[in-house]
């Protein structure tokens, strides 16, 4: 009976314990958070309030539109500040041996942030090429015979569009010239500084998430694909053996797909570099003025 109690209160003290850790962790996780999100120091450009009211329909589709990716672009900074604060907060336990906590953020609380940031940078960018379509009236793709749009409305169609069209001096709805230009100079720029094997690193990333399952990130998810697959990033890197069944054979891997510290300057570059393409996209006419005037 005494033996009972004295586990009891054992297990109440380790409760306890652990409240309190991560009520101390947690304060200093949102201020790491916060001062992340200063020192990016982006969208000091951004419009604080939403678009004016106006009649005047393409002028408010601009607002509206530019203001909901405004929108994007803070959640995805979010995304990006937590995972770095949580990243400070497994360092600092790994410093005092505290193992067990260390873990406990690097999977749940950093991964599970960081997890979505590229796929959500690939909307950033299909959303912007969105909204510049429809500004066009829409002129930049080819329409579906089918119900008069286009098939697709994506990055890369309407940043492939953008670089035919500025090249014969036309307007297209109610994007000028120098709209067009601005547009594909925006576009262009989303990545940026990023090398030829960063843009393989991260499309890679976005398709396995996107399309096939969870990569492990400092953790191995699957160490198994089939050879001709071919899903991992680099197929060759950490292989161990491989195994035939019959027709099919398969690859084992030991080594985790992608890490953290490979990841997160590539994700700073990216919201670097988008909130430069941003900046330019508030300034073509449509958007700055859906901001900067009240139109009847």
């Amino acid at each position: 009976m005494i033996e009972n109690i004295d586990k009891n209160n054992e297990l109440k003290n380790d409760i306890e314990k652990t409240r309190k850790q991560y009520a101390m962790d947690f304060s200093v996780f949102y201020k790491f958070k916060c001062e992340e999100i200063d020192n990016l120091s982006v969208l000091k450009w951004a419009p604080h309030n939403p678009p004016n009211i106006t009649i005047n329909s393409y002028i408010k589709l601009a607002g509206q539109f530019f203001y909901a990716l405004l929108n994007a672009f803070y959640q995805l900074v979010e995304c990006y500040a937590y995972s770095i604060a949580a990243e400070k907060i497994v360092q600092s336990h790994f410093k005092i041996k505290n193992t067990g906590y260390a873990t406990t953020w690097k999977y749940d609380f950093r991964n599970y942030h960081f997890y979505m940031f590229i796929p959500r940078f690939y909307n950033i960018i299909d959303y912007s090429a969105f909204l510049i379509n429809e500004l066009s009236n829409p002129e930049l793709l080819v329409k579906d015979n089918k119900n008069g749009e286009p098939k697709q409305v994506d990055y890369e169609s309407v940043k492939m569009s953008l670089n035919k069209v500025i090249k014969d001096g036309r307007a297209r709805g109610s994007l000028s010239v120098n709209d067009l230009s601005i547009c594909c100079d925006a576009l262009d720029g989303f990545f940026e500084n990023i090398t030829d094997h960063g843009k393989q690193i991260i499309k890679r990333y976005r398709d396995i998430i996107t399309h096939r399952y969870l990569p492990g990130i400092d953790c191995i998810m699957t160490d198994i694909e089939r050879t001709s697959s071919k899903t991992r990033i680099r197929p060759d890197h950490g292989r161990l053996f491989s195994i035939a069944d019959d027709t099919v054979s398969y690859q084992y891997y030991g080594v985790p797909e992608f890490k953290f510290e490979e990841l997160q300057p590539l994700a700073k570059l990216l919201i670097l570099s988008a909130d430069k393409s941003l900046n330019k996209i508030y300034f073509i006419e449509p958007v700055k003025k859906a901001f900067t005037e009240i139109i009847c």
